[in-house]
């Protein structure tokens, strides 16, 4: 019997970790950067006024997310390979699935986005949360921003998430439904933007994209799923925007 070229679930959680503190130790450290470049000469309290206003600006987040992620997604493979005769077509598996199961999976995602924001608007909350209406008005680059939440933003959290952790989850008593849930809740935690109602929307949705992940084999999948719902995101800020 050969022995699995991945990650046990275990080393899956402390790797998982070590990059999710990366990532968010990066994401410090070029806030404080650009907090610093914006306010040179400042006071204290005007360096923290300013850190506020610029929590939720649409270009610091652009610059973040993009940032991260060519720095994460290089850190993710880098795991891999430590792993003796890990496979990075393995771990993460991206060959389209055949077109009808690739088209299904998009009515799918149809169903799920619009059924999400009925349920929404039924529960009075905020189809736009408010942190996305002022990232997108207060974004001077919107190119920028849409690109970086609906093409990094995904490739990132794809390959970690369901590219990585459900790989290794899988391999323990947990199995496959057992990690989908896991990485659901680990990626909706990282969501802290969001207010509770956003959370479990995430996790809900994180659900979504694991099965996706799962069920096609392949990680294209949830990645183009996770594109098209930013989009979507993206397009309901903008069109919030205009109308406020």
């Amino acid at each position: 019997m050969t022995e699995d070229p991945r990650w046990g679930p275990w080393a899956t959680a402390l790797w998982s970790v070590a990059i999710m503190m990366a990532f968010v130790l990066i994401q410090a450290i070029f806030f404080g950067m650009y907090v610093a470049s914006r306010t040179k000469g400042a006071s204290t309290a005007e360096i923290e006024q300013a850190a506020l206003q610029l929590r939720n600006d649409g270009d610091v987040i652009a610059l973040a997310t993009l940032v991260t992620t060519v720095l994460c997604v290089p850190l993710v493979f880098a795991v891999i390979r430590l792993k003796r005769d890990a496979r990075l077509e393995a771990y993460l598996p991206i060959a389209l699935p055949p077109n009808p199961v690739l088209v299904r999976w998009f009515v799918y995602t149809a169903i799920f986005l619009f059924a999400s924001d009925m349920l929404t608007v039924m529960t009075g909350q905020p189809v736009v949360p408010d942190f996305m209406k002022q990232a997108y008005t207060s974004a001077e680059s919107k190119p920028l921003l849409w690109f970086s939440l609906i093409v990094a933003a995904p490739v990132f959290e794809e390959t970690l998430f369901r590219g990585f952790m459900i790989s290794g989850f899988s391999r323990s008593w947990l199995g496959y439904s057992g990690a989908v849930l896991l990485t659901a809740a680990a990626w909706a935690a990282i969501h802290f933007q969001y207010d509770l109602y956003g959370i479990i929307t995430v996790f809900a949705f994180g659900i979504f994209l694991g099965t996706a992940r799962v069920k096609t084999g392949s990680l294209a999948t949830p990645y183009l799923i996770h594109a098209i719902a930013n989009a979507v995101a993206t397009i309901e800020a903008a069109l919030s925007a205009t109308v406020t």
